[in-house]
């Protein structure tokens, strides 16, 4: 699991499923029973490797929930696969990890099927032009990478793709470049016509408070992705919620 919001709400459902399995082996009379072991990743790749290292250690050979990252997830692939243990993921979207006979299966589409709807809806929303702002991991760099493809594919232009460090927690460089060049695209396109695709997790509420402080940026149609959907942090946030 991971201290984003997803692990929390992971933790939950696997105790739910593991209590409502070990309940049918009670009644099918069988003496097997299910335990959970719960490991924090911290939404962190060291920690991540550490915690499987030790759940190896103690038995453990079926991983289910998270990591809820592909980053985290790429991290412990290999150790996986060369200690044969097997692992049902259900947040990894990354298309880079989508391998052949590895032992991980994962629950949820990867980011190919993503960029094309995002792709779409900007169609369907009028938005000619775009500037991607991703947060530099497999995550990110493989969402953008798939969206560019197909955004330009169906017609649009895509003005400018900014990777950020995952380690930021201060965007006003990143917004006051990317101001400048939302003042251009406007002037170029016009301002209906423009528009930013954040692909990011949870800093993405710190990215829109700093946002909030450049003249330009709220007046374009903003567009996210699964990684920045319903973060409970950014609703909680006055100044990122209003923006």
């Amino acid at each position: 699991m991971s201290t984003y919001d997803e692990g929390i709400l992971g933790k939950a459902t696997m105790q739910y499923a593991v209590d409502d399995f070990n309940a049918f082996l009670i009644k099918a009379g069988s003496p097997d029973r299910f335990k959970l072991v719960i490991a924090d990743t911290e939404s962190d790749s060291s920690t991540t490797i550490q915690a499987v290292e030790e759940l190896y250690a103690q038995g453990v050979r079926l991983l289910a929930g998270g990591p809820s990252s592909s980053m985290e997830l790429g991290a412990i692939m290999d150790y996986i696969n060369v200690h044969q243990m097997l692992m049902l993921n259900a947040y990894s979207t990354a298309p880079s990890l989508a391998i052949i006979d590895d032992n991980i299966f994962r629950l949820v589409t990867d980011d190919t099927k993503q960029s094309k709807a995002i792709s779409k809806y900007l169609n369907f929303d009028g938005i000619s032009a775009v500037i991607v702002v991703w947060r530099h991991d497999n995550y990110g760099q493989g969402l953008s990478e798939a969206f560019a493809t197909d955004y330009v594919v169906a017609g649009g232009t895509l003005i400018n793709s900014i990777p950020y460090d995952i380690s930021t927690t201060e965007f006003s460089s990143l917004t006051s470049e990317l101001n400048s060049q939302i003042i251009a695209a406007k002037s170029q396109y016009g301002s209906e016509n423009v528009g930013i695709c954040c692909f990011g997790f949870d800093e993405t509420t710190m990215l829109f408070e700093d946002a909030s402080a450049q003249s330009d940026l709220g007046t374009v149609k903003w567009y996210g992705c699964d990684g920045n959907a319903v973060i409970n942090e950014m609703a909680s946030n006055p100044v990122s919620a209003a923006f």
